[in-house]
């Protein structure tokens, strides 16, 4: 390993600093990786103008030449527990654990109950005083309960396991569709009762909503109650490990809306809403949500920087406990890790080389590959590693010291021991990503709050699936449990059906009222109606006899006259 002085000058092009994290020593599979290292000169004037004017005052950073042996002293012990909450048992199925994420506690409205009272409230709000046209499909409706309300989530979160053009084909029947026929579906409920609850779907009374440029105004009132309610119920069901990640999230989403953002560096969405994220490192629970509400509806820019209100907001809970926040370069900064030690809880993160309060000399650095640069600042650490790209990190509970390991590829690298650290921390909100993707039903939708309202769904399933693992100490297939949670929620829901088309003639004279056999009148004859068909004759000679029902004027036997009058189906 080489350390280098204070004094040592390298030459460094523009372009080794668009990314801080190298492809050797960290994945980079994984957007987190991608995205973390590289701000650009407008993200980071952009940041620094939100920071404000005052520059910092901790102390000049000192040079550490013995990286092996160097040690940042700084002791902070957990004091927090860790793990779930009253978790239902080992023996509750894991609709028990579904419930509890979307339970209002305390006696409190659930997730569910509150979609029953917002829907049918904003059903009845768009029914009165409007005038419907006969082929409206509003005139239809009648007010959802709980159970129908669970059914309804339950196909609409197993539309994620099977996967189909549009929604209306879950419900294609026949034999032109007899290979991708789901019977479920429509065994379940009707496709016009689920299309138009999800017409009618609400989370808040509209009546309510502040307008827009209003004061009071809330961007998110659409989904605000359900935002609070996951929150409260995310929060009360799970206590923080130490080590937690803070990361953005993205919901899908191509339609217009204010709330929308376009963050391209992300591979699965680059249209939507951003979500700030607070998760556990080890497992991907996800303990807190915030929605981004973009730099004109948030209120006046903080101080301190965006990414740094969003970390000491997200963390205002569990600071003082000894808990680890790992992040990448969009929230960390010097003044970010200084905040936080002061609150008794470590941070390490990537950093951009130019952020404000990073060491001078870091700026155009490049040592040979394989060497770092090291700085230290009171209890921050600072370390500019060359490998095939040059990155920086910053941390208070990590060491210089170099270690050998495997890379993602399973090649062998030398690393210094907080970059190892970062690797394998750094990735708690990325595996609820992955997790949360794997059945997200591709319902279209032009409301944004929708898009929201099923990432939260499929959050609180992945939060149970996370409970449930760490209660029966087992490994259980995540599809045996989504499954499992799905069949729960539909439960013994079935749609009624008619047989039939309803009538509308009055039932045929011959089957009403009472008949008499009778002899035709001057020795005429007729055919027997049902004689004639069974004997098929097409001249006229057969089948003539002379008794008939004077009431239904047709020439029957003896052998069919009761037949005639009570069989249902006779064509006449």
């Amino acid at each position: 390993m080489t350390a280098v002085g204070v004094g040592d000058d390298y030459d460094l092009g523009e372009s080794d600093f668009e990314s801080d994290i190298s492809v050797d020593s960290l994945d980079s599979d994984s957007e987190s990786d991608s995205q973390s290292g590289e701000m650009s000169d407008e993200e980071l004037q952009e940041d620094e103008e939100e920071r404000g004017a005052q520059p910092m005052v901790r102390g000049p950073w000192l040079p550490v030449l013995d990286t092996d042996s160097f040690d940042l002293g700084n002791d902070i012990d957990f004091a927090g527990d860790c793990g779930p909450v009253n978790p239902p048992g080992e023996d509750a199925p894991p609709i028990k654990y579904f419930d509890q994420q979307l339970g209002g506690g305390d006696g409190g409205v659930d997730l569910f109950d509150l979609l029953v009272r917002e829907t049918n409230r904003y059903a009845e709000q768009y029914l009165q005083g409007r005038t419907l046209s006969p082929q409206s499909r509003a005139r239809a409706w009648r007010p959802v309960d709980r159970e129908e309300m669970r059914a309804f989530l339950g196909l609409l979160l197993g539309m994620g396991v099977v996967r189909k053009p549009t929604i209306s084909s879950y419900w294609n029947e026949g034999d032109k569709n007899w290979l991708a026929s789901t019977p479920s579906f429509g065994a379940t409920m009707s496709r016009n009762r689920f299309q138009i609850i999800m017409r009618f779907l609400h989370c808040n009374d509209n009546s309510a909503a502040v307008p827009r440029g209003q004061p009071g105004h809330d961007p998110l009132h659409k989904i605000r109650p359900v935002l609070d309610l996951v929150n409260g119920s995310f929060a009360n069901t799970h206590r923080l490990a130490q080590s937690v990640c803070v990361d953005e999230r993205m919901v899908g989403f191509k339609g217009r809306h204010h709330l929308v953002q376009y963050m391209p560096n992300k591979k699965a969405h680059r249209w939507g809403v951003k979500l700030w994220i607070l998760a556990e490192a080890g497992t991907g629970y996800t303990h807190q949500v915030r929605i981004y509400k973009g730099r004109n509806l948030g209120g006046p820019p903080p101080r301190a920087g965006l990414g740094h209100s969003v970390v000491m907001d997200l963390m205002e809970p569990h600071l003082d406990k000894g808990h680890h926040i790992i992040c990448d370069n969009f929230f960390s900064s010097p003044s970010l890790c200084h905040d936080l030690f002061d609150r008794e809880t470590f941070c390490t993160g990537v950093v951009a080389v130019r952020r404000k309060g990073m060491p001078s000399s870091f700026v155009g650095k490049r040592p040979p590959r394989g060497s770092t640069i090291v700085r230290r600042q009171g209890p921050l650490l600072a370390v500019l590693f060359s490998d095939r790209r040059v990155f920086t990190i910053l941390s208070t509970m990590g060491s210089p010291r170099m270690e050998d390991g495997l890379n993602s590829r399973g090649r062998s690298v030398t690393l210094p021991s907080v970059v190892r650290l970062y690797n394998t921390l750094m990735g708690g909100v990325d595996l609820g990503d992955q997790l949360i993707a794997v059945y997200d039903p591709q319902v279209r939708s032009v409301k944004l709050w929708k898009k929201i309202l099923i990432n939260f769904l499929l959050t609180a399933s992945v939060n149970a699936y996370q409970t449930f693992m760490n209660t029966h100490g087992r490994t259980t297939p995540r599809l045996d449990f989504h499954m499992s949670l799905l069949h729960s929620l539909v439960g013994n829901t079935h749609v009624t059906r008619r047989t039939g088309r309803p009538r509308t003639q009055p039932p045929s004279r011959r089957l009403t009222g009472r008949h008499f056999i009778e002899v035709l009148p001057g020795r005429k004859r007729k055919q027997c109606v049902l004689c004639r068909k069974r004997q098929r004759t097409t001249d006229g000679s057969a089948g003539k006899v002379r008794t008939w029902c004077p009431d239904c004027t047709v020439g029957l036997c003896a052998r069919c006259f009761s037949q005639y009058h009570t069989a249902a189906h006779i064509e006449e």
